[in-house]
């Protein structure tokens, strides 16, 4: 999988970001095309959650700052990849997981970002302001 010009949303740390986890995905792809061994595989695929972890915690971020409306549908695609994630990780444990785990990453990357991402990516580049909220008081 290669980074390609229309996965750009337009947010260079984003941008950035996507690329590291489509290095992730790479060295997934690569170690199941060498053969490598299930720990190798369920080694990158811990990786790959703790990278997605902090990604999507600066996507979060960024769309509760500049108030989009569709972030908690948002939120709910980024929990139901963690799912999946989760139980990739767990049958690499006991089963071979290489040709769906390629497949899956491949698939949600692209539509993920091509669909969801661009979506907040647009609403900030529409010109969205900074939501400012009160503090709230301490009980």
């Amino acid at each position: 999988m290669h980074w390609k010009a229309e996965y750009s949303v337009g947010i260079d740390e984003i941008d950035k970001q996507h690329r590291v986890l489509l290095d992730y995905f790479n060295l997934i792809k690569d170690a199941v095309a060498a053969g490598g061994t299930w720990s190798s595989l369920h080694f990158i695929l811990i990786q790959l959650h703790e990278f997605a972890r902090i990604h999507f915690s600066v996507e979060e971020a960024l769309m509760h700052l500049f108030g989009y409306p569709e972030v908690a549908d948002h939120m709910g695609l980024h929990q139901a990849f963690f799912i999946k994630l989760k139980e990739l990780e767990q049958q690499s444990l006991k089963t071979d997981v290489t040709k769906g785990t390629v497949e899956f990453l491949h698939n949600w990357l692209v539509q993920h970002i091509m669909g969801a991402d661009q979506g907040y990516a647009r609403h900030i580049a529409g010109g969205a302001q900074v939501v400012l909220t009160k503090p709230s008081k301490l009980a």
